[in-house]
């Protein structure tokens, strides 16, 4: 049987400051690459390859608007980093606990600024859609995937192409 996981104690931090109790939510990036068709003389059929990574955005949804983090929060022209730490619960076969860390950390800047709205009651809950440059996540400390729109993609600490087609 597999180790189980379950990612918990996660903490936000946005520009190095925790963000514990004023970030509700945190909607992570879907990383895609876009394919290109290849066919020709000798194919049985069609194949598709990667040639470069798809625009990446994450959201962040605040429970108020908090003053600390207002560059971050409204300035398009200002990059964010945006830290996830904390501890994926893992147990074994044998229900045995393995502690293990994990992190995530984006780079983005502000895309789309939903304000929220106000009801009797409620919080605002401002909404910002970042467009993101930069995706890491590492367990343990090992890095297992890493994605820098400048400077290209690493699985496992391992540089990757795609062939050559990045770009």
């Amino acid at each position: 049987m597999g180790v189980l996981r379950k990612p918990v104690n996660m903490r936000i931090y946005v520009d190095g400051v925790d963000a514990v109790g004023t970030v509700k939510a945190i909607e992570l990036p879907e990383v895609e690459f876009s394919q290109m068709e290849q066919s020709g003389v000798g194919m049985a059929g069609t194949a598709e390859y990667p040639t470069h990574m798809s625009p990446m955005e994450f959201t962040l949804t605040f429970l108020h608007y908090p003053p600390e983090f207002t560059n971050s929060m409204y300035d398009p022209l200002r990059t964010s980093q945006i830290m996830l730490s904390g501890e994926q619960k893992a147990y074994d076969g044998q229900g045995v606990p393995i502690p293990q860390a994990l992190n995530i950390t984006l780079r983005g800047r502000p895309k789309n600024i939903a304000l929220g709205s106000f009801e009797e009651g409620e919080t605002a809950e401002p909404e910002i859609t970042y467009s993101c440059d930069y995706v890491k996540l590492t367990n343990n400390g090992a890095v297992q995937f890493e994605a820098d729109v400048l400077t290209g993609i690493k699985v496992g600490g391992s540089l990757i192409s795609l062939f050559g087609l990045l770009g």
